[in-house]
């Protein structure tokens, strides 16, 4: 299998798929654009404030960084302070906390798809399906 393997050029698919040779300048713009949609995913350091909802959390493992719960709503919630905590921030994440939980900065993945598809060119989103959809007549064989 391996001498059926070839040297794909990258750079040349992302210039056809960005449709220009400054394709790194556009990835930096489309990730620009979209931070901060879908899922927060900070992740906790030492002494970092993480926040527990247990009116909306869906189990006691999820919590929420001091920045997303001040951009939220949890009036008259049953609330939790930690300052030990590990691993990152579940705002925006469906199977963490239910959706009315979310700050207004993460709305979770379904609600960011159409903002995000938003931020792509009009140029990325017709060369898209076609780039894609080559690459794979060119892979295909090769991974058979």
């Amino acid at each position: 299998m391996a001498e059926k393997v070839k040297k794909v050029d990258f750079s040349t698919i992302k210039v056809l798929l960005y449709g220009e040779e400054d394709w790194k300048g556009t990835v930096k713009k489309l990730k620009s654009a979209t931070e901060g949609m879908g899922v927060c995913a900070k992740v906790f350091k030492k002494g970092d404030i993480a926040w527990r909802c247990q009116d909306c959390e869906k189990d006691e493992t999820c919590v929420m960084c001091q920045s997303c719960y001040e951009k939220s709503d949890h009036e008259g919630h049953r609330v939790w302070l930690n300052t030990e905590v590990g691993g990152c921030c579940d705002c925006g994440d469906p199977d963490s906390f239910i959706p009315s939980a979310f700050c207004s900065d993460h709305k979770g993945f379904e609600a960011s798809t159409e903002a995000m598809l938003a931020t792509l060119t009009p140029y990325l989103k017709e060369s898209a399906p076609k780039v894609f959809s080559g690459l794979m007549i060119v892979l295909k064989p090769l991974l058979m």
